[in-house]
């Protein structure tokens, strides 16, 4: 469980944007957490279950790298492609990473960037907490049976 104690202000965030409901806090990272905790992200999000994303840009669940102006490359001997970010979306933070995706049964979108080491850490650690929530396994069984 994620220390409720955790000074969430401390966090340097360069970029957030969460969907705002009215039963969530009104300070967008302490609605993001707060949903986190509640309930199970959309599988579909996790980008990196797409083949359309470039190899290496996808670090973990549901973050990749902060960069923009994408194109598409193909991958070798698959005849299909891959989108691959060309330049940092911050120039001032080239190592910025973006967290961004939804949930699956509430729809809140987020996008949240950052190249503050903790709040990385943070962030990994509270969304492998969510999914290895039965919630989480149950909607990916979802996702992937719809899929077939």
């Amino acid at each position: 469980m994620i220390d409720a104690e955790i000074d969430l202000d401390a966090f340097k965030i360069i970029h957030i944007r969460v969907s705002q409901r009215p039963w969530l806090d009104e300070s967008p990272m302490r609605a993001l957490v707060q949903i986190l905790k509640a309930e199970p992200l959309h599988p579909a999000c996790d980008m990196r279950d797409t083949s359309e994303w470039g190899s290496g840009e996808v670090q973990m669940p549901f973050r990749g790298l902060c960069w923009g102006d994408c194109k598409y490359v193909p991958i070798a001997g698959t005849g299909q492609r891959q989108l691959i970010g060309t330049k940092p979306i911050h120039p001032d933070h080239p190592e910025a990473v973006r967290y961004c995706g939804n949930f699956f049964e509430t729809s809140l979108a987020f996008e949240l960037d950052t190249d503050d080491p903790a709040l990385i850490a943070f962030l990994d650690a509270l969304i492998a907490e969510n999914m290895a929530t039965p919630a989480y396994v149950d909607a990916l069984d979802k996702v992937r049976r719809y899929k077939r």
